[in-house]
Formats: structure tokens, sequence, C-alpha cells
């Protein structure tokens, strides 16, 4: 017989035209105005900041500032708010074409809500301030409940009360498929529990007292791990509302606020210099003053912060105890209370802003050390999301990935006691170990020499992994274990060098010479630190440009055309979105030249450590992430399609794009292909310092779903499907039409 024929991506598609006239000039705009708020969040910030200096004394100054980001903050809301209402309306569940009228506003407001939200959760999460930003957007939230993980589409969503929704949890009512964006209720039953990195997708009803555990997922393959309801009665939850908000918010507007004294003596003193020892005056001060200000206001204020952070760690918040005989400790008042505190500040975008630009570098490794961390010799130190830094211990050689999270303290009862209940377990990562990208640890781990914990692991709790064992994935609410490396623990031992067959093995060999030579070291942390030194400001650059174009349409209209003041202001604000969001394409189109002239085109194959790919492939990364505002901004739009295909990746038509890349010329995405949010179809991995690159390859009218990852070498024939949360490893094909 005759194989059956492969499914008609066509067939099976019901989008619309992505390069319709309308589609491209709905999102032209609703991109240009996503960039004018994310960038006058920080821009209308300083200008008042720069105002109040003018105009009031020195203290009153230092007094008012700690409020100033917070109304801007506040106002943002209101325009959040406003918009989703005003252009979304009230979501319902169903099924709406991609690139259709629904479609459109869906993808612009959830880039507003998302540019807003990351900003206020940061401040407000598990607080009542946290829950009514949900409920002013549409969630049904009830009382007592914790949110410190993420929405979308809140109309679609139910909480009951005293619920928990942990770190970096996501309730995700939307799929996009078969060229449609499926939306489903999620309700979330009185008293559940959502472990860190937990995924509810659409159409899932969670009874009352369950929990699902740690990167799992309501409907995955292999992912799964949802608990049998807890009995009930479920008693009341024990919130902070009061004293976090009424003092814990204002202590941390205090605490960002506190930076801009020194830096504000730093700035007045570079302008004395500039006009006394420079001698510049007039329009020559002003353009040196603002050409180098995007540098200090960078590196100094992020700077400050951390060291301010270090400060309060130490000196007020101090150390947690581990064991369980501090079990009541952690679960009292205090010990609740200065937790929720310092998972405030790590979780800041200010904390993160002085810890990211350092990631492979020393400083990184020398800043984890003041929070507490026990880091080892020349680890290659990503930064990782933990709070309590003192239970974790590091050995020399360490590797780490991108976006790993390491959880040391077990909450008996999330549900229940609330944050900072439960004991504490230390987290033991031994030499040589290998943490990859989206890993999530869990207490009390121990991670033994040369293991590898690959992309999306998940260490549950109290878990011990072998030496040189290779271990992936969860199924059950456990990793797998794919195999023990006995052959890589013996080239690595001394005088391993005779054991080494392979090209890999050679590789890992030469890598780790080069890793023990304290030249190349040095050398490697001296290109990274230059690197990012020049182009991590780029960004603020831009937004001091577009303020600077913004003013001449406002001289010109004024002065040259004759116009008022009012017409003159308008149409400089009326046109400031054009404006930034033309600068970020241009500072885009910079970054990609420069990728093609520095990198050329990714290729498949392995590289070491501390060759001369590994060089580009770290200046490439600090390159890449003045871009991510813009990605992030257009990702799910055509001019996605447009910006991937200039990098490098074959894109065909009307594909859907809300993942991330980085090695573009190995990704290729079918006609009518999706990846949804949150995956991740990067080319590479990392294992014992050897950096491995492969092709990704999504098949025509395949889908990725939400949280997914599609590891290098791995295929999505045509019409198959990735379910959400869930991987596809290394050389591993879904075959067409399966899920």
């Amino acid at each position: 017989a005759a194989p059956p024929l492969p499914p008609d991506p066509r067939s099976r598609w019901h989008g619309r035209d992505a390069a319709s006239p309308f589609a491209m000039t709905f999102q032209f705009v609703g991109a240009a105005v996503c960039c004018a708020i994310e960038a006058v969040f920080h821009i209308l910030e300083w200008f008042t900041i720069l105002y109040l200096y003018t105009a009031l004394p020195r203290t009153a100054l230092f007094l008012v500032v700690p409020f100033v980001p917070f109304a801007i903050l506040l106002s943002a809301i209101a325009l959040c708010v406003g918009i989703k209402w005003a252009v979304l309306g009230r979501v319902k569940p169903g099924r709406y074409p991609v690139w259709g009228w629904f479609y459109l506003r869906w993808w612009f407001v959830r880039n507003v809500v998302k540019i807003v939200e990351h900003e206020w959760m940061n401040l407000t999460a598990s607080t009542e301030l946290a829950c009514v930003f949900w409920r002013l957007l549409g969630a049904r939230v009830g009382a007592r409940v914790d949110i410190q993980g993420h929405m979308f589409d809140p109309d679609l969503v139910s909480i009951g009360d005293d619920a928990v929704l942990g770190r970096d949890a996501h309730v995700v009512p939307f799929g996009v498929e078969c060229g449609e964006i499926r939306l489903e209720r999620c309700t979330v039953g009185r008293s559940c529990s959502l472990a860190p990195r937990a995924m509810v997708t659409g159409g899932t009803c969670l009874g009352d007292g369950v929990d699902v555990g740690p990167l799992s997922c309501t409907d995955g393959f292999g992912s799964n791990d949802v608990k049998a309801p807890r009995a009930g009665p479920f008693g009341r939850r024990k919130t902070q509302d009061l004293l976090r908000c009424c003092v814990g918010i204002p202590a941390l507007l205090v605490m960002h606020a506190l930076p801009y004294v020194p830096l504000t003596f730093l700035l007045e003193a570079l302008w004395q210099a500039l006009e006394d020892k420079a001698g510049l005056r007039g329009v020559a001060l002003q353009v040196a003053f603002t050409a180098v200000t995007p540098w200090i206001i960078r590196f100094v204020y992020s700077e400050l912060f951390f060291l301010l952070v270090v400060a309060v760690k130490w000196l007020v918040i101090g150390a947690t105890s581990a064991g369980e005989d501090h079990t009541r400790e952690n679960s009292s008042e205090w010990g609740r209370f200065r937790r929720w505190l310092l998972e405030r500040l790590i979780e800041s975008n200010d904390f993160e802003s002085a810890c990211t630009p350092w990631i492979n570098t020393e400083i990184l490794s020398i800043k984890f050390r003041m929070m507490g961390s026990s880091v080892g010799r020349k680890v290659q130190m990503d930064y990782f999301k933990t709070i309590e830094h003192e239970h974790i211990k590091i050995g020399d050689d360490v590797v780490f990935g991108s976006n790993v999270l390491i959880e040391t303290t077990v909450d008996v009862n999330a549900a229940q006691g609330g944050l900072g209940a439960g004991e504490r377990r230390p987290v033991k990562i031994a030499k040589g170990a290998n943490v990859l990208d989206h890993c999530t640890v869990m207490p009390g781990v121990a991670i033994s020499e040369g293991a590898v914990l690959g992309s999306s692991t998940l260490a549950a709790a109290d878990s011990t992994y072998p030496p040189f064992s290779v271990s992936t994935g969860n199924v059950g609410g456990k990793s797998v274990l794919l195999q023990r490396r006995s052959v890589a623990a013996a080239v690595l031992s001394a005088g391993g060098a005779a054991l080494a067959k392979t090209e890999e093995q050679r590789m890992m060999l030469a890598a780790k010479a080069r890793h023990d030579n304290f030249w190349w070291w040095a050398l490697f942390n001296v290109v990274d630190v230059i690197t990012v030194f020049i182009v991590l400001p780029l960004p603020q650059v831009m937004s001091v440009i577009s303020v600077g174009f913004d003013f001449l349409i406002y001289s010109h209209s004024k002065d040259t055309r004759g116009w008022s003041h009012d017409a003159a202001v308008l149409l400089a604000l009326g046109l400031y979105p054009v404006v930034m969001l033309l600068l970020s394409v241009m500072e885009v189109m910079v970054v990609c030249a420069f990728k093609w002239v520095f990198v050329g085109r990714y290729r498949e194959g392995n590289y070491p450590f501390y060759g001369a790919y590994h060089f580009k492939w770290i200046v490439m990364m600090a390159v890449m992430e003045t871009t991510d505002t813009l990605f992030e901004i257009l990702n799910g739009s055509v001019y996605a399609i447009w910006l991937y295909r200039l990098f490098g990746s074959k894109i065909g038509h009307n594909a859907c794009l809300l993942g991330s890349p980085l090695e573009f010329d190995l990704l290729s995405v079918g006609d009518y292909g999706t990846i949804g949010a949150n995956c991740d179809v990067t080319c590479h991995t990392v294992e014992m310092m050897v950096i491995k690159l492969a092709p990704v390859k999504v098949g025509p009218g395949a889908t990725i779903r939400n949280g997914s990852v599609l590891m290098p070498g791995g295929e999505m024939e045509p019409c198959s499907v990735l379910l959400d949360l869930s991987q596809v490893l290394k050389g591993e094909t879904v075959r067409a039409g399966e899920a």
C-alpha cells in the first residue's frame, strides 16, 4: 500500500495574510506606541527629577524623589488599563484568526500590559496591590491571594481565595495554532498552589486544594506533576498586606531613590569639570555632557543600587538560618517580611541591571559572593535567580546557562503558610558541573562533579546527581537520567589526554587547558567587560537622541513654521512614538550589520571555550542584549519575520513567531509555522566547555506551544505539535501530524 500523504499545512491554516496593508500599518503604529511607553518610563522619570532639581531646595528634592517613579508608574497603570478596555474590551473564549482584527488588538494590548506588569509586579508581588492590578484588567481574584507569577488574558482567569501563584508561575489561557489564537478559561480553585515555573493552560479547571509542581504543566507531555487535592477544610492564609503596603513598599521606593543622591553630586561634578577644566560653554557643553551621561547613568546608578542591596541584606535583613530547627523563625512575621523585602529588592529591574551585564565574568562571581553565595574559582557564571544566596555552594569551574532558578526554601504548605514558611536546605553544585538554560533547582539538591543538567531540567527537592551524569527534563516531577559519562571523567582527569579519541574529547581537553591558564581567563574577562562597557548604554543613547530629535521637531515647528507653542508641543508628542521606533530599528540594523561583519553566518559544529568562536559568541550576546526590547515588542508581528530573515533565519510565509532565538542562521520555520510565547529555539548547547551548534527546524504548519523548548538538532515535521512546557531533545523528531 502507498504511504499516507503528509498533512497539507495550507488546508489547516485559518489565519489572515500577515502582509496585508492593514495588518502591517496597525502593527507599525502599535509597535511605535509600545516603544514610546517603554522609553517614557525612564526618560520621564529623569526629566521630572531634573525639573525638581532646578525647582526645589536640595533637602526637599531628596524627600520628593522616591515618589516620582511611583507616581509615573501609577499613571502608566491608568494608561494601560484604559488602553486595554478601550482597544480590546472584555476578552471572551473562542477562536480568532491570526493577523485578523481581534489578533492585532490582542497583540498590541498584550505588549502594553507586559511593559507595565513587569514594573508593577516587581514592586508589589505578594501584596493586595498586585491582586488589584489584575482585577482592574478583568481577572477574578479572590481574597488573600499571593501572586508572584504572571497572567495572560486576565478576563479569562479566575483565582479562588487563599491561592498562591509562585515565582515565575504562569496562567496562560491562549495558544496559537494553525493560524488561530485559541482562548479558553483558566480556573484556579481555592487554596491551590502553583510552584515556581508551573503553568496552567487554557481550559484548565483546578479544584480546591490542588498543587501543581515546579516546572510542570496542566496540559503537556511528560511535564505533568499535578498532585491530588488536599483534604479540606482549608484555613485562611496569613497575609501581611498592611505591613508590606504601608511600610515595605515605601521603604523600597526610598531604597530605589537613594542612589540618585551620589549620582546627582557626580553629575554636578562632571558638569563643573567640563565647564572649568575643559573650557566648554553653551551648546558644546550641553552636547559633551549629554554624550557622557548615558554611560554614567547606566553603570553608576545600577552599581550603587547593588551596593545598597548588599548593605540592606547584611545590616537590616541579616543572614537566614538553615535546617528544620529554624522553621518557626522562618515562618514568623519578621521572617516572612524580611524574605519578601529581600525578594523584591533582588527581583527588581535595578538589581538585575547591575548583574546581568557581567555574565561569564569574575565580576558576577564576586557580586554573588557579596550576596552570600559560596562561589569557587573560574566559574562561567550566568545570572541565576535566587533569594537566599547564603544557602548556595558552587564549586570550581562550574558552567551556568541562562535563566536558571535556584530555590532554597521548602514551603511546607504554600497555600496556608505564605512566603518564608518551612525549612531551608542548601543547594550544592560540585566542581565542573553544568547547570544549563532554564533549569529549576529545588531545595536540598546536590549536583556532583562533572554532572550535567541539560536545558529545562527540574532538579527536584533533595535530588542527588551522580558524577559525570547527564540528566534532563521533567517527567512526573523528576528529571530523567540520560547517561553516565565515564569516558568524559577519564579524559578530564590527570593524564587523560591519551584517552581522548574523538574530536569532541580533544576539544574538551583544549578548553580545560586554556581555562586553567590564568592569562586566557584574564583575556576572556577583559574582552567581555570592555564589550559590555561600550555597547550596553546604547538604548539609553537612543533615548537621549530621540528626545533631541523631538526637541528639533518642536523648535522647527515653532520658530521656522510659526506654529503656536501648544501646536508644536502636540506635534512633537504625536511624532515621538514614530521617532523612538525608527531609532530602535536603526539600532537593530547596526547590530545586524555588526553580526554579519563580526560573526558572519552561524554554522553547525562544535567549538571549544576560549577559542575564536567563543570570544565572538560572548561579544555577540552582549551586543544582542541591546536589542531585546524591540524584539520583545515585535514578536508576534509581521515585522518579527522580517527581522529574523535579516539576521539569517529562514522563515516561511505567514509564520507566527513569539519565541526567542540567538543563532538565527540555524533556525528555519516553514510556511504557517508557529513558535509560541516564552519558547526557546536557540541553536546551541554547552557541555564540558564545548559549545555545540546544530540546526533547529520547524516544518510547515508545525506548532511549538507556549513555554516549550526545541533543542538544537531537533525537528518538527509538517503539522506536528509540541505541547505546552514540553521539550524535544537533541536529534529527536516529532513526526508529521503528531502531538
